[in-house]
């Protein structure tokens, strides 16, 4: 699981006019949500929110945003959720954000009265198993998910704890963006996104690898860093704004 924060549209000086003119002009995170949900101001008007990532299976990624409040005391009493599937036989063994929030960036705007959140991203440590070779593959899978379709539900509120409960919600096949690795798949009508891919490190099945590969992404410099354990430890450091081909990975 992995947790971060994001600006949101609402948090400029102006109250957004409407939610629909935000999408194309907000500096802050505005969450694109189903159609029946669309021009739904609550959501316009956050002034941040807490996203969190956390896989529920091999090949199936939950993504929650728990919007977050000006004054203190103040509920909002809903939180969005979405759901992002890996191809069949791909394994999710590592979570991790990319984002840039503005204040660490290399060399800020001092000028500018309010911080703008640079790129945005959601990064997954992939294992794939080769059933002919044996062979143990990793790699890195990076992709924006500001264009990821959330539906909206209502939160519940343990006062005597303090807690916010979010039960869970059945997987909606319909309502999920799918990853692809290749432009000849056959998506049909369903939401897809071809994330940008670096590899990581090949193995033999048999090898003993006694802990997973750890990720830390770093959206304000653009680059994330892999440790792998095998026989040694490798740190992998990718520059995760330069393009590469398919056939790198």
């Amino acid at each position: 699981m992995s947790i971060h924060t994001r600006i949101g549209a609402g948090s400029n000086a102006v109250a957004p006019s409407s939610y629909r003119a935000q999408r194309g002009e907000s500096s802050g995170f505005l969450p694109k949500t189903s159609q029946e949900e669309e021009g739904d101001e609550t959501i316009a008007e956050c002034p941040y929110w807490t996203l969190l990532a956390r896989s529920l299976g091999p090949n199936q990624v939950e993504l929650i945003a728990i919007p977050g409040s000006a004054s203190f005391g103040q509920e909002n009493g809903f939180y969005l959720h979405s759901e992002v599937m890996i191809p069949e036989g791909y394994e999710v063994t590592n979570i991790a954000f990319y984002g840039d929030d503005g204040n660490s960036s290399l060399s800020p705007d001092l000028t500018e009265s309010k911080v703008k959140e640079g790129r945005q991203s959601l990064g997954f440590v992939i294992k794939y198993i080769d059933t002919l070779s044996q062979e143990v593959r990793e790699e890195l899978w990076l992709f924006q998910y500001n264009d990821i379709t959330f539906q909206k539900f209502k939160s519940k509120r343990n006062v005597m704890k303090n807690e916010i409960v979010i039960p869970a919600t059945p997987p909606n096949e319909e309502e999920c963006t799918f990853l692809t690795i290749s432009d000849d798949e056959d998506i049909g009508d369903r939401h897809c996104i071809n994330p940008k891919r670096r590899h990581i490190c090949t193995h033999r099945r048999n090898d003993q690898v006694h802990q997973q590969s750890q990720v830390n992404l770093c959206g304000s410099r653009g680059t994330g860093g892999v440790i792998t354990f095998d026989k040694s430890t490798y740190l992998n450091i990718f520059d995760l704004e330069e393009d590469e081909e398919n056939d790198s990975v």
